[in-house]
């Protein structure tokens, strides 16, 4: 874990550094070099931090809401994944009547297709 801190330090100053180095830098020579330090440093921050804060998480497949056109996939719980969202604080609900608005929107349930 240290070696990957002190990695990611290090790009975050070959980063600044590099961002610096372009605003008064007078040869073009030089501008590209640091312009490639700022690409080597954004992509090693994209792959290192980004992607893994996006990471997989496991979801039951009986959740999938289809519209009723369809039935569930079969899938298996261990083939099937979705991305976490790192950034929301609050708990996901399963519950499907919050996801929409009930005054524009009517459901009819089965039992009221049947008569």
């Amino acid at each position: 874990m240290r070696v990957r801190r002190l990695s990611l330090g290090l790009s975050l100053v070959l980063l600044t550094l590099g961002s610096i180095g372009i605003a008064i830098t007078r040869n073009p020579i030089e501008m590209f070099l640091c312009a490639e330090l700022v690409t080597v440093s954004t992509f090693y921050i994209f792959f290192t931090v980004i992607i893994p804060a996006t990471r997989p998480v496991k979801i039951n497949p009986e959740m999938i809401f289809l519209g009723g056109v369809a039935r569930s996939p079969y899938i298996s719980p261990t083939e099937l994944y979705a991305p976490g969202i790192p950034f929301i604080k609050e708990t996901f609900d399963d519950a499907w009547d919050l996801y929409f608005d009930r005054s524009k929107v009517r459901i009819k349930f089965e039992a009221e297709n049947r008569s």
